[in-house]
């Protein structure tokens, strides 16, 4: 079986925390600070969580998948530009804003079948 992702073992423990603080995510899920941070910081801006007299508090729960943040690699700064929900297929702009789009679909040829030629016979 393979090991969970960092998202995965972060988005576990707020499901089972509810309301949290971020030392106490950090210790509950051995990750590191900066990118438990950084993961939180961007569900809360797409409205996964909200801010409580410094905790956390759970109010989207929508299943055991995490979302996935959305970002623009091609801009320097990497900023979340939204979040998509791995449950329900939904997408969440940050602070208000439009979703980014969803990425159109690859389109694949299908693969040609020959078959094999059969004589008939006479």
């Amino acid at each position: 079986m393979a090991k969970p992702t960092l998202q995965e073992r972060v988005w576990r423990a707020m499901r089972q925390l509810r309301s949290f603080d971020l030392p106490q995510l950090v210790a509950t899920t051995e990750t590191l600070s900066e990118t438990t941070r950084a993961y939180v910081h961007a569900l809360r801006r797409s409205g996964y969580l909200v801010l409580r007299n410094k905790h956390f508090v759970l109010v989207r729960n929508t299943g055991p998948k995490p979302p996935r943040v959305l970002k623009d690699y091609m801009a320097s700064n990497k900023r979340p530009l939204g979040v998509e929900d791995r449950n329900t297929g939904e997408r969440f702009g940050v602070d208000g804003k439009e979703p980014p789009p969803a990425p159109a679909p690859k389109i694949v040829p299908r693969p040609i079948v020959r078959r094999p030629y059969r004589r008939r016979a006479a």
